[in-house]
């Protein structure tokens, strides 16, 4: 598995980065399945809440200080606009979405309008162009070179 890992971001870098997410994901879950495997609490509200507290405290501990914002979401514009730089946007309203997770519009509805799968084909359909038209020019150049060999 060491290969394939080492040329996947070569083939498609937003492929790798999945990867790297989603064994971040199942290590987390999986810390909350049993010796004897019982997934009796996994995907239970203490184990995300827990998972949840310990991903802020990674974030916390990995982001300075001056690039961390710890902002809840409600405090409006000010603090949010001060900290990025920016103007408080005049007689704009603070987005509300996934305001009870039940609306058409909610979060699970984005993530499945994720582009990442349809990025990650067009990356390894450009990766599987490139290897064809290697191999292909490299063996024209053999078959060219037999030729003109054969022909002396």
């Amino acid at each position: 598995h060491k290969w394939y890992e080492q040329y996947l971001s070569w083939f498609s870098p937003t492929h790798a980065k999945w990867i790297r997410f989603c064994k971040n994901c199942h290590v987390r879950s999986a810390a909350f399945i049993d010796y004897f495997g019982n997934r009796e609490n996994w995907g239970g509200a203490e184990c995300w809440m827990y998972q949840y507290e310990i991903h802020n405290a990674a974030v916390k501990h990995i982001v300075p200080r001056d690039q961390l914002l710890i902002y809840k979401v409600g405090e409006g514009w000010d603090r949010l606009c001060a900290f990025l730089g920016h103007p408080v946007p005049e007689n704009v309203p603070f987005p509300k979405e996934n305001v009870g997770g039940g609306t058409p519009g909610n979060i699970m509805d984005k993530i499945q309008q994720f582009k990442v799968m349809d990025k990650i084909q067009d990356e390894l359909k450009m990766s599987f162009a490139k290897i064809l038209l290697t191999g292909g020019l490299f063996l024209a150049a053999a078959v060219g070179g037999g030729v003109w060999a054969f022909r002396r």
